[in-house]
């Protein structure tokens, strides 16, 4: 049993070393054209150890069950066996090397699924290519290949050395799988993403940590069921221009400032699942919010957001980069994709911003921390900046303390600056350090009681922050990540499931713009148009992002749900399914306008053609 966990240990040892040299070939091809220290350099491997393992031994699972049965027979064709499938492996890993090297200074990713679909057209792949880079990467193929056979003969037996035992196979499996298993979690808790092997706001060294084939696999997992043709087909792309276009069109700009300054100070409040319910001013349960209804009577309020996703990572990438969540697709967690986006933090810096985030988890819950690090913030605080002497709950600081930690790091900035902060304490386990004041709800009880605690960390934040020198210039932005449901128990295809709150609250707000109530529909998308708007920026790169301060922007939101979207407007909210073909109108007794029907198909249209192209 002691020689098969040796040999394969060994098989996994091969493969972290394969790894390592194919993650020194990418560093060194690409050390004249990207900057990276010999510190990054080296942590890069440090760091890619996990996500490696997960690759190896994702591998490793039949090898396992395959050294399991070789107790009942043992023989030489196991190791043949197992060592033709590890070098299928080696190959692929070597053409995925040599892939990376071929596209990265181009595209700024690893080979992907997009850069697959370009295999289809061989010629064109040819013609494109250099021949030193076409030669080179042959030689550099060859000699891995070479390199990783050799290597494989040296650190792996040629011969297993079991005796036939019949007991051992399942006590063998029970502990080799057992181990497998935990390494294929990445050896945590939760299962493993490309974002795991991060560890620096250098891009590059980033990529480098990155396994290359595990990157592969999940992109292609992520677009496999698309394919590279818009399952979407409504229209003709006439058609489809013609109406895209009456729903985004604005007959007059006649945006109004409600600014008295056009280069604030911006702050962003980013609250973690808080819905709407949650707030009287937007029409839901009276005295949960006091802070954020006196903020909303004393600010320009939004009364009817939606978030069109469900999780964090979508809601950064609609409130930075204005690109909505899809059915079936996620942006968010494709770094070779919403690279390809605009993004907000990118243009104020160049226009002279200092800017910031402040988290206090993990960055990686939610699949954030690959998106954010991609917004270069000039300064970027995560839970493991925070004191130790600071109590935490399981997924971090608490927003009391979130807040007290953002004033001090306000205060280090030169204006203009812009600082977000993403809250965590409405998140389950709502482990907040507060009694309960609300004992209503049901199952939502403490998420109520959560959404009540970072209203009064609200309140003490505004206290303080109001008797800083920075603060009359400065304009509040504050709005959630997504919703959350709550005691209504909206159904999942309604608007108001997915409702969220969106204030622009300040001193720097002019007097006749206080204690406004807008009730114009809107989403989380509209916030980087509507504040380059107010600070006077190009937003036309921003195409799904509305100006809000446009009296002639129309007012529309639309969101995901399961296997659906929603449209939702004035007069009425249509949603579509997407596996039934059915619509969807709310309220029930609605009048079927077939253009609303029309122009959601149209958006999931568009916006599939849109995501196909990044």
């Amino acid at each position: 049993m002691i020689n098969a966990l040796k040999y394969l240990l060994k098989n996994y040892l091969y493969f972290l070393v394969i790894y390592a040299i194919s993650r020194m070939v990418f560093i060194v091809y690409n050390l004249n054209s990207f900057n990276i220290s010999f510190k990054q350099a080296l942590l890069s491997f440090v760091y890619a150890w996990r996500v490696d393992t997960v690759m190896a031994c994702y591998i490793l699972v039949i090898p396992t069950l395959l050294l399991s049965l070789n107790f009942l027979y043992p023989n030489k064709v196991t190791h043949y066996i197992i060592k033709s499938l590890v070098m299928i492996f080696t190959l692929i890993n070597a053409m995925i090397m040599i892939g990376d090297i071929g596209i990265y200074k181009e595209w700024n990713t690893k080979i992907n699924y997009k850069a697959l679909t370009y295999l289809k057209d061989v010629d064109e792949v040819l013609r494109t290519s250099t021949n030193g880079l076409l030669i080179s990467g042959a030689v550099l193929f060859l000699l891995m290949l070479v390199l990783s056979y050799y290597l494989y003969q040296k650190i792996v037996p040629k011969n297993i050395n079991v005796k036939k035992n019949y007991i051992l196979p399942v006590p063998f499996f029970l502990l080799a799988g057992g181990i497998v298993f935990l390494g294929l979690r990445g050896t945590g808790i939760t299962p493993i993403d490309q974002s795991d092997a991060y560890f620096s706001e250098n891009d590059f060294a980033n990529t480098a940590a990155v396994n290359s084939t595990f990157n592969l696999a999940r992109s292609v997992e992520s677009n496999i069921k698309i394919g590279d043709k818009n399952p979407y087909q409504f229209f003709s792309k006439e058609e489809l221009n013609k109406k895209i276009s009456a729903l985004y069109e604005v007959k007059k700009d006649t945006t109004f400032s409600i600014l008295k300054t056009s280069k604030p100070n911006i702050v962003y409040i980013i609250l973690e699942g808080f819905s709407a319910d949650l707030i009287a001013a937007d029409g839901g349960y009276d005295n949960i919010t006091p802070t954020l209804d006196s903020i909303m009577h004393n600010g320009y309020n939004f009364t009817n957001v939606v978030s069109p996703g469900l999780r964090s990572h979508v809601g950064m990438i609609s409130i930075f980069s204005g690109f909505p969540a899809l059915p079936k697709v996620n942006v968010a967690t494709q770094r070779d994709k919403f690279t390809q986006l605009p993004n907000f933090v990118k243009d104020i810096k160049a226009n002279g911003y200092e800017t910031g985030y402040i988290f206090g988890g993990d960055l990686k819950h939610g699949k954030v921390l690959d998106y954010i690090f991609n917004c270069h913030f000039d300064h970027l605080i995560k839970g493991e900046d925070f004191s130790d002497e600071i109590p935490t709950g399981k997924l971090g600081v608490a927003d009391e303390y979130l807040f007290e930690r953002k004033i001090q790091e306000i205060d280090k900035m030169k204006p203009p600056f812009m600082m977000a902060s993403f809250t965590l304490s409405t998140h389950s386990p709502f482990d907040y350090p507060m009694e309960d004041v609300f004992n209503f709800g049901g199952g939502y009880q403490q998420y109520i009681n959560s959404g009540h605690y970072t209203d009064k960390s609200l309140k003490e934040f505004f206290k303080v922050a109001a008797t800083k020198p920075w603060y009359k210039n400065t304009l509040f932005v504050i709005t959630a990540d997504h919703s959350h449901p709550t005691p209504n128990q909206w159904d999942g295809f309604v608007a108001n499931k997915s409702r969220i709150p969106l204030v622009f609250f300040g001193e720097v707000i002019k007097e006749e713009y206080r204690g406004v109530q807008n009730p114009k529909y809107a989403s989380q998308l509209d916030i980087s148009s509507t504040v380059l708007h107010q600070l006077g920026l190009d937003a036309k790169k921003y195409q799904w992002s509305k100006n809000l301060f446009n009296p002639n922007t129309k007012g529309f939101g639309f969101y995901v749900y399961k296997d659906g979207y929603g449209l939702v407007s004035e007069k009425e909210n249509v949603f579509y399914n997407l596996e039934t073909k059915k619509v969807i109108y709310q309220p029930e007794g609605a009048f079927h306008d077939k253009n609303k029907e029309d122009n959601i198909k149209a958006l999931l249209q568009a916006l599939y053609d849109e995501y196909l192209k990044l």
